[in-house]
């Protein structure tokens, strides 16, 4: 019988010396697997809400097909623990479910540590798997050239640069005063000053 593992015989006797028995073996040692959500580029936990959450299923499979499935909306801090799990090697897989990446963003890559989500469950102990999600900022799209959605656009783009034009008509329209105004008052000064002379 493997390490951590107890057997039962049962059997039965006919009265003609013929026995029928079976065997029960079950595994006595139990420990504990911890599965930690990260979250790393722009996007952060607070950009998804409970519904995208829920859309995000983490799979766990184990020995004698064992099999649990929870999301991200399960777990607290984002942490989830499976307790008093029989000893062997666990693999944990996320499905990102269409609709649960977070609104102006894109999921780039799931990484898991152990590099193959594959842990070894030991007696009285707690193995870990982190699947961390990477996401990016998406680029702003313009609506297509002559849809409605560039009237705005077209209205906006005229009002900068008739603001532009107008700022640069008032600038030169000052400074066209003062030069104005310079030359007047010089034109005054050489009047007086000649009429002395005289």
């Amino acid at each position: 019988v493997p390490l951590g593992y107890n057997y039962i015989i049962s059997y039965s006797d006919d009265g003609q010396g013929v026995a029928e028995g079976t065997i029960t073996v079950t595994n006595s040692l139990r420990g504990n697997l911890r599965i930690e959500k990260r979250i790393v580029g722009l996007a952060q936990d607070t950009d998804l809400t409970d519904e995208q959450k829920s859309g995000i299923v983490f799979t766990v499979t184990g020995p004698n097909s064992y099999e649990s499935t929870f999301t991200y909306a399960d777990m607290e801090g984002g942490s989830y623990t499976l307790s008093n799990l029989p000893i062997g090697e666990y693999t944990v897989s996320e499905t990102i479910q269409e609709g649960s990446i977070p609104s102006g963003y894109r999921h780039i890559a799931t990484e898991f540590t152990p590099e193959t989500g594959t842990v070894s469950v030991l007696d009285s102990t707690e193995a870990v798997v982190t699947v961390t999600n990477k996401y990016e900022l998406t680029a702003v799209e313009l609506p297509l050239t002559g849809g409605p959605g560039t009237r705005w656009f077209h209205i906006i783009g005229l009002l900068i640069l008739a603001s532009a034009a107008g700022l640069y008509a008032y600038t030169r329209r000052r400074k066209f005063i003062t030069i104005l105004a310079a030359r007047k008052g010089n034109a005054s000064t050489s009047q007086r000053g000649g009429g002395g002379l005289l």
